[in-house]
Formats: C-alpha cells, sequence, structure tokens
C-alpha cells in the first residue's frame, strides 16, 4: 500500500463536521488521534502521545505545504 500523495487530490477527512476537509484542525486530529477513529486506516497511528502539541503544529504546517 503506498502512502496517500497530497500533491494531486485533497485531504480526506473532516473531523469536525464543518464540511471542510483538511483544515488544520482537520490534520491535526487525524495526527493526534489516528485515522482509524476518523474512518480512515488503522495503518495510520496517533500520535498524541509521543509528539506535543507544538509537534503536531510543526507537523501540520508542513504537510500543509505539501500541497503549494
Amino acid at each position: 500500500m503506498n502512502p496517500r500523495s497530497f500533491v494531486v487530490g485533497d485531504f480526506k477527512f473532516d473531523t469536525d463536521a464543518d464540511w471542510e476537509r483538511g483544515t488544520k484542525a482537520d490534520i491535526a486530529a487525524v495526527i493526534d488521534k489516528g485515522a482509524n477513529v476518523f474512518g480512515g486506516s488503522s495503518l495510520m497511528p496517533g500520535w498524541g502521545g509521543t509528539l506535543s502539541s507544538s509537534e503536531i503544529a510543526d507537523l501540520v504546517t508542513y504537510i500543509q505545504s505539501l500541497k503549494e
């Protein structure tokens, strides 16, 4: 299984029901809790117990930069 491309296509999850996928909050929630919590693959575990909120925020910024 190949990782999802962030360069083509859209982000997959709307974690907060605001009808917008790929917001900073959506990406942070998937990193924090894992994709399976939001209907995605269990291959993406949650990292909230390992990464600080600051590290997750930095990772979100990096992930969003991949689409630019």
